[in-house]
C-alpha cells in the first residue's frame, strides 16, 4: 500500500470516528430531552388530576380562560407524544406554558380559599376562648389546604373542617351583635355599653360568664 492510500484510509477512519462520536453525542442529547419530555408529562398529568381532585372535593372551578388553557396544553402534549422526537424547544415551550398555567391555577385557588373560609375563620377566632381546643383544631384542618400545592388529604381535611367550623359557629348562635361585641373583646375596646340584654343571654347560656373581662378606659 502506497503512502496516498494509507493517508486515505486513515483520513476516511477519523472522519467515521467523528460521525460514529457525533452520531453518540446526539442520541445522549435525545435520551435527555426524551427523559426530560416524560417528566413534564408527568407533571401535566399531575396539575390536571389536581385541578379535578379540587373541583370535586369542593366549590373551587377554575376560570373558562384557564380550563382553554388547560386543554391546550393537553392536545399539544398529545400531539408531542405522536410525533417521534421530541426536541428540546418543544419540551421547554411545554413547560413554560405548565408553569404559567399552575401560577395562574394558584391565583384563582387563593381567591377562592380566602372567599371560602374568610368568615369563618375570622369567628372561629372568635369563638376560641369561648369553645376550647376544638376551635384551634378546625382552624389547623381549614388552613392545611391554603397552598395550591396541595394534596388530596389537605383538601378533605379543609372541606370537613370548615362542615364541622360551620356546626360549630350554628351551635354557639353567634348573632351579629355578638360577632361585634367579641370582637371589641379581642381589641380591648368593650365596654358595659356593649353588654345589651341578648349578648347577656347568651353569655350566660354558654356559661363564660367567668372568662369575659372589662376593664377601665384609660
Amino acid at each position: 500500500m502506497d503512502l496516498n492510500s494509507e493517508i486515505l484510509n486513515r483520513t476516511q477512519e477519523v472522519q467515521q470516528f467523528a460521525l460514529n462520536a457525533a452520531a453518540a453525542k446526539r442520541n445522549d442529547e435525545q435520551k435527555k430531552i426524551d427523559q426530560n419530555f416524560s417528566d413534564v408529562i408527568k407533571m401535566v398529568a399531575a396539575l390536571v388530576e389536581h385541578i379535578i381532585s379540587a373541583t370535586k372535593k369542593t366549590s373551587f372551578r377554575c376560570s373558562e380562560e384557564l380550563s382553554a388553557s388547560v386543554k391546550e396544553l393537553l392536545q399539544n402534549s398529545r400531539n408531542l407524544t405522536t410525533s417521534g422526537a421530541v426536541r428540546g424547544d418543544q419540551v421547554f415551550g411545554i413547560k413554560k406554558t405548565l408553569n404559567e398555567i399552575n401560577e395562574e391555577a394558584s391565583s384563582q385557588w387563593s381567591e377562592y380559599y380566602a372567599d371560602e373560609t374568610k368568615s369563618v375563620e375570622e369567628l372561629l377566632s372568635l369563638a376560641r376562648n369561648i369553645a376550647g381546643s376544638d376551635v384551634g383544631s378546625l382552624l389547623m384542618d381549614i388552613r392545611s389546604a391554603k397552598d395550591w400545592k396541595t394534596n388530596d388529604a389537605c383538601l378533605d381535611k379543609m372541606t370537613l373542617g370548615l362542615k364541622n367550623a360551620k356546626s360549630l359557629i350554628t351551635k354557639l348562635d353567634l348573632q351579629e351583635n355578638i360577632v361585634q361585641f367579641l370582637k371589641k373583646m379581642m381589641n380591648q375596646e368593650a365596654t358595659l355599653a356593649d353588654l345589651d340584654e341578648e349578648v347577656m343571654e347568651w353569655i350566660t347560656r354558654e356559661g363564660i360568664k367567668s372568662k369575659i373581662k372589662i376593664g377601665f378606659t384609660r
